[in-house]
């Protein structure tokens, strides 16, 4: 094309192309009679090579738009669907978004969501501690974060399209769902810390495995169900104390 390449090949104006393309979205206002206003939603999609998020369509996206699914192969593998990485994926309408799960959901929202994504986050970190120390070295608590993970990524970030009732969620079984996961992580760690339970121990307990399944809870007994549960995680733990 007789023009300077720049990073890898690609044109220097590519991020200006990039930002001109998804400055189309929008609210719109029709032309014609009677007036209208309308959306223009833009949802690029983006298939970096060798799954390389550093390469530069990639990087120029992420730098434009406010809001990333970072899709991930090993999850798809490992069948784990949405196969959405976590930690790679981001929002940043997350607080304009604050005020409407407030209103609508429950005022914690925000506040567990974060809780959320620190927990996944420490196991990561985690994870790299193993590589080098082994699993026998972490404590109880170590071990109780990595389990905390788990469950988080099983139990609320899995979803099965199959299935008659996990196929959709709402916001409010939704934030349910992970304030009971959070309910329980946050006992078991205090069981560990006050009473020197374990983490085995406590993966044992029945109400793991009725939290293993709450996602198939039909959503219409899933509220009543929900504060049994929480009952449950509360007396189960308690019981750990002796």
């Amino acid at each position: 094309m007789e023009e300077i390449p720049g990073e890898q090949g690609f044109p220097p104006y590519l991020n200006s192309r990039m930002a001109s393309f998804y400055e189309r979205a929008g609210i719109v206002e029709c032309d014609g009679k009677p007036k209208r206003l309308g959306s223009v939603s833009v949802i690029g999609a983006i298939s970096p090579p060798g799954g390389d998020f550093s390469e530069p369509v990639t990087q120029s996206t992420m730098q434009i738009v406010k809001a990333v699914w970072a899709l991930d192969a090993q999850l798809a593998y490992a069948r784990h669907y949405p196969a959405i990485n976590w930690l790679e994926s981001y929002s940043a309408y997350a607080i304009t978004l604050e005020s409407w799960w407030n209103e609508n959901v429950s005022g914690n929202w925000f506040r567990q969501r974060q809780r959320a994504l620190s927990l996944l986050q420490q196991e990561e970190e985690l994870k790299r501690l193993i590589q080098v120390v082994g699993v026998g070295a972490l404590s109880e608590e170590e071990k109780m974060r990595l389990e905390a993970a788990k469950m988080l990524r099983e139990f609320f970030l899995r979803q099965n399209v199959f299935d008659p009732v996990d196929y959709k969620c709402s916001p409010d079984k939704q934030y349910k769902m992970l304030e009971l996961l959070l309910l329980f992580i946050e006992e078991g760690l205090s069981a560990i810390q006050n009473w020197g339970a374990t983490a085995e121990k406590i993966r044992s307990l029945p109400a793991y495995e009725k939290l293993a399944s709450m996602n198939r809870t039909p959503e219409e007994e899933f509220e009543q169900q929900s504060i049994d549960w929480q009952a449950q995680i509360v007396a189960e733990m308690q019981g750990l104390k002796s």
